[in-house]
């Protein structure tokens, strides 16, 4: 009994560490902290040099986690905009001499960088390159703005750069300390603010998976045009806290060996956790001048070598893998959309002469379908048929060869996904497609929101859903489980909260491809009632890609029959099954049995 007794305080212990550990926020508090209290263990110097230094290059370190851990845009150039606003900081202070210097110094050192930032983005992500592009330019950007500084002695100080730069208004090395101290706080509160709040879910969200996030409607390379400039102009001011606090500037705060080292605080601490770049940049500050007195010339190599170690065993970082086993347990609630079931809209999507090549080989041709409201359409057809890829071409995932889709009579050649989905068209995929990493109930929240740009800084746990999509998830059963990982559902569950998420935009027509692949018995059994309930009580407009004749026959009013890229039959389902085409290609000798699969 007496072990039991004193096992329970030692457990209690454990489980309070563990959860100060593995909580972002309350590591970054203990972080904060222990800056706060380390002025009384080590010396004046110490502190306002070593530390101090440190906390300064953890805003940069932030910054960057901010990009590449949540938006997923990885910048080899960091370094760039670190500098280009430790420049403007310099030059304001040192040219300008009136007491609006610091203060157009620090608006300049934010504005620039920010500005740097959305050019290489404008560029990258509303280009036809991928995202990853962004990498091998910021790549250059340490080289190009290096080359400018050295060029322009005149403006930068060239070679010798720029010395004698104004210190702080305050005086004393513990007050400058803890000023510091204070942007850092400050920083990281704004920058943890951002990612816990509804815009933080959409980063993740894009981070994660950009194709599901534009079928819903979001802009997203204007999201990531965003936050690409917000990180920049992070780095900048990081940049213009440095100049005053080192006193000179030169062409080296521009380049890649900065960059570099904040990667690797990033990676090392935890990307995507804010606190572990703290802890990174931190870390790796502190002990380099360690490391130089052990081990003079070979820090560097020990640092990489961590890196190497850490990227290896453990790639979500040191702090990363503690926090990925605590979920985001913040409340979240259903709650019904005002009169959601009673808008009814009228509309009719058609393709007229529509074909689609990839230079010799032709997909489909001259296709003339339409499909409106409340109309369950099915589509049927052997692999290959371009079932799908016509799919693709009319949400605006390609562009058609030949031929046009039009929507309401107006047609939309060059429509994007995302403008797509929010005139009321959206789309399921044949593999489950939703955000792994996020909450179900975030999932559901985004997917309501029909690609409008959420809060910045607010966090709503509040998830309004039409009164169909309400019913959709309690159906499935996922209605009590909004707390879970999307990513940890089985295949079966992940499709109905696709289903779920679809539905939650309030379309007007829903284009699925193959909803019941895959869906145990019961499932299936309980999607075709809902279907034809869709639209015949809410008004929907479905098109379905199925394979099951047995199920198309149950529940559709018009059936269309691809093969070899044209349309085979197209019309009400017992004529195109008598079609005498369709049972040839198709049934062959089999088309009297019972459960026929196309």
């Amino acid at each position: 009994m007496s072990n039991e007794r004193l096992s329970q305080p030692a457990s209690g212990l454990a489980s309070a560490w563990h959860s100060l550990t593995s909580s972002p926020l309350a590591a970054i508090i203990l972080i904060m902290g222990g800056l706060a209290l380390a002025p009384l263990f080590v010396s004046t110097y110490y502190a306002s040099d070593v530390l101090a230094k440190a906390m300064i290059l953890a805003i940069l370190a932030v910054g960057l986690d901010l990009a590449w851990g949540y938006g997923g845009i990885l910048s080899l150039g960091h370094s760039a905009f670190f500098g280009l606003g430790a420049y403007a900081m310099s030059i304001m202070l040192l040219r300008w001499d009136s007491v609006l210097a610091g203060v157009t110094g620090m608006a300049a050192a934010i504005a620039l960088p920010a500005a740097l930032a959305a050019v290489v983005g404008w560029f990258v992500f509303f280009g036809a390159t991928s995202t990853l592009y962004v990498a091998i330019v910021t790549l250059a950007l340490p080289v190009l703005l290096s080359a400018v500084a050295l060029r322009v002695p005149g403006l930068t100080g060239g070679q010798t750069g720029l010395s004698g730069i104004p210190a702080f208004p305050w005086e004393g090395p513990l007050t400058t300390y803890y000023a510091l101290l204070a942007i850092l706080c400050a920083a990281t509160a704004l920058i943890y603010a951002v990612v816990r709040s509804d815009y933080g879910r959409l980063l993740v969200a894009i981070r994660d998976n950009e194709q599901r996030a534009q079928f819903l409607g979001y802009r997203t390379p204007h999201v990531r045009l965003g936050v690409f400039a917000l990180s920049g102009g992070l780095a900048g001011f990081a940049g213009a806290i440095y100049a005053p606090y080192n006193g000179f500037v030169s062409h080296d705060v521009l380049g890649l060996q900065l960059s570099t080292a904040a990667i690797a605080w990033v990676a090392i601490g935890g990307r995507g956790t804010v606190a572990g770049p703290l802890i990174g940049a931190i870390a790796i500050n502190v002990l380099e001048p360690v490391l130089n007195e052990a081990f003079p010339g070979l820090s560097r190599l020990l640092l990489g070598l961590v890196f190497i170690v850490v990227v290896l065993a453990v790639p979500g970082g040191l702090f990363g893998v503690l926090s990925t086993r605590r979920p985001d347990r913040r409340p979240l609630e259903v709650v019904s959309r005002p009169d959601a079931d009673e808008r009814k809209r009228q509309m009719e999507v058609a393709v007229r002469k529509l074909g689609l090549s990839f230079g010799s080989l032709t997909v489909f041709k001259d296709i003339n379908l339409a499909f409106r409201t409340g109309h369950l359409h099915c589509m049927i057809g052997p692999n290959g048929a371009g079932k799908s890829t016509l799919v693709n071409v009319i949400t605006g995932l390609l562009r058609p060869s030949e031929g046009e889709v039009v929507i309401d009579g107006v047609p939309a050649p060059h429509h994007s996904p995302a403008s797509i989905a929010r005139l009321g068209i959206v789309r399921t995929f044949q593999a489950s497609n939703v955000f792994e990493t996020l909450r179900i109930g975030d999932n559901l929240f985004l997917a309501a929101r029909t690609g409008a740009t959420p809060s910045l800084v607010g966090y709503s746990p509040k998830i309004e859903l039409s009164g169909r999509a309400a019913e959709v998830l309690q159906l499935s059963g996922l209605g009590a489980k909004l707390q879970a990982r999307a990513g940890d559902l089985g295949h079966g569950e992940r499709k109905w909260l696709e289903l779920c998420m679809v539905l939650a935009s309030d379309p007007a027509i829903i284009f699925l491809d193959e909803p019941t692949a895959g869906l145990t018995t019961a499932d299936r059994a309980k999607v075709a009632p809902l279907l034809v309930a869709l639209v015949h009580r809410h008004g929907l407009g479905l098109l379905l890609i199925e394979h099951d004749l047995d199920f198309v026959k149950s529940i559709a009013d018009r059936l269309t029959v691809l093969a070899n890229g044209s349309v085979l039959a197209d019309g009400a389902v017992e004529e195109v099954i008598r079609n005498p085409e369709v049972t040839q290609v198709y049934l062959g000798h089999r088309a009297g049995s019972q459960g026929v699969s196309l």
